[in-house]
C-alpha cells in the first residue's frame, strides 16, 4: 500500500533499484497509454498521485485536474489548469496550452526521482524564477 512517494522515502538509499524503477515506470507508462487512448489528459502526475495496490502494482489517484473528450491522437492541447510545479513541463511553465507530451514529461521526471531520489529540479523549487528558468532552459544536474 501507500503512495510511491512513501515507498522512496522509505528507501535507504533513498531511491529505487533500476528494475524496481523500470517496473513502476512502465505500469505508469501503460495506464497513461491507455488514459490518452481514451480522449484523457491527466496533467498531475507525481509520486504522490500513484498509490501502491496491495499486489505492488501502480495505480494513477486525483484526477482533479484531468480533461476529459481529448483529441490525443491529433494533438488536441489544452490550457493547463494547475499541477505541480517541478512536473509542469517547458510549455506550462510559458502558461501555453499542453498536450500528451506534458503528462510523457511528468513520467519522465517521476522516473529520474526514482533512480536519484529527488527531482531534476529539487534545488529550484523554492524559488519560482529559479525554477522557471531551470525548466524552460533546460537546466538539469544528473548525478555522477
Amino acid at each position: 500500500g501507500g503512495t510511491l512517494a512513501r515507498l522512496l522515502a522509505a528507501q535507504t538509499g533513498r531511491c529505487l533499484s533500476e528494475v524496481a524503477a523500470r517496473f513502476y515506470a512502465a505500469q505508469v507508462a501503460l495506464a497513461l497509454g491507455e488514459l490518452h487512448r481514451r480522449g484523457v489528459l491527466y496533467l498531475d502526475l507525481k509520486l504522490e498521485n500513484v498509490l501502491l495496490s496491495a499486489e505492488g502494482d501502480a495505480v494513477l489517484v486525483d484526477f482533479g485536474f484531468a480533461r476529459c473528450g481529448i483529441d490525443v491522437a491529433g494533438g488536441q492541447t489544452v490550457r493547463r489548469p494547475g499541477g505541480t510545479r517541478v512536473y509542469t513541463p517547458p510549455e506550462g511553465i510559458l502558461g501555453r496550452p499542453v498536450g500528451a507530451a506534458c503528462d510523457w514529461w511528468a513520467l519522465g521526471i517521476l522516473l529520474y526521482e526514482l533512480i536519484v531520489g529527488y527531482g531534476p529540479f529539487a534545488e529550484h523549487a523554492s524559488d519560482e524564477r529559479s525554477l522557471r528558468l531551470a525548466i524552460t532552459n533546460g537546466r538539469v544536474r544528473f548525478p555522477r
